[in-house]
């Protein structure tokens, strides 16, 4: 199998991304391409989450930090300089998500770290989760991506990632909580960089690529940046509350398709309310409801 790594110097995580579906599209019939990567703040929700219930983004975005959403599954994920994010890029064929796992593992029980496997291939030391992945396939073509916990802020992963409306239920995917643990705790003189070489090195030989450019990076980039990826592709869902206005208390129910609210109903009926948000950003109803129960 031809084998190329790739470690770029930015830390834009909409480039990142669009990187990955970059390579992902390219990529050739026996090749396996490990990308190497880290991004400044930012949360990184699943493909079908719903940003309100998963994260502060508002927050966070006020702090100069990022949403985004990737192509894979699962849950969501926060970001910083002190997190080293891990993309395997193959074909279907050659996908072993254990090999993979276990790669990682090897290359950080290689820093002296004693680490295990647990459950859906997730990396813990002290009992505690350093490491969680996600996967996308896409004609014959699979992304198997993951973060590993170096010098990560805790205390702000563990802000950001909270729901941005209270008192919110779902039946749609939902993160699970996980205690956490930076490698640099079970280690404290780790830098990320002897990471970096620990993977590259168990995965192979040779100098790594630095740069990656092409005009498809550009535009896909755009695309993980936009409004309509980000929130647009959000699953529909419905959110009810109390609020009051004009001095009358009444009670809401809003059906949201696309981060768009298309229906809206109140009781009693206020048709003002309904024509002031219907056909409206979801965004626009939280202004004047900012604690609604999603469902």
């Amino acid at each position: 199998m031809q084998k190329r790594v790739l470690i770029p110097q930015h830390t834009d995580i909409w480039r990142h991304l669009a990187a990955e579906e970059h390579l992902m599209g390219g990529l050739a019939p026996d090749e396996c391409i490990l990308y190497l990567w880290r991004s400044a703040e930012a949360v990184v929700i699943g493909k079908n989450q719903n940003p309100w219930l998963e994260c502060r983004f508002a927050e966070l975005e006020a702090a100069g930090g990022r949403l985004a959403r990737r192509l894979s599954g699962g849950g969501a994920v926060f970001h910083d300089l002190g997190n080293l994010n891990f993309s395997f890029i193959l074909n279907q064929a050659n996908y072993d998500k254990e090999a993979l796992a276990r790669l990682v593992l090897k290359a950080v029980r290689n820093l002296g770290i004693d680490a295990a496997m647990g459950a859906r291939h997730i990396l813990t030391a002290g009992n505690r989760k350093f490491s969680g992945n996600a996967s996308c396939l896409k004609r014959g073509k699979v992304i198997y991506h993951g973060t590993v916990l170096v010098n990560t802020d805790l205390t702000k992963l563990q802000y950001y990632l909270q729901p941005a409306c209270a008192g919110i239920e779902t039946r749609g995917i939902r993160s699970v909580p996980a205690s956490v643990i930076n490698l640099a705790e079970l280690k404290p003189d780790l830098e990320l960089s002897e990471l970096v070489e620990a993977i590259r090195r168990e995965f192979a030989p040779g100098p790594p690529e630095t740069e990656l450019a092409h005009p498809e990076i550009d535009e896909l980039a755009g695309n993980y940046a936009s409004w309509d990826w980000r929130f647009g592709k959000t699953p529909k869902f419905t959110a009810s509350g109390r609020t009051e206005l004009n001095g009358a208390l009444f009670e809401f129910e809003a059906v949201v398709v696309k981060a768009i609210v298309t229906e809206l109903t109140s009781m009693p009926t206020n048709p003002e309310f309904a024509g002031r948000f219907t056909g409206e950003p979801f965004a626009h109803l939280l202004t004047a409801v900012p604690n609604p129960r999603i469902t």
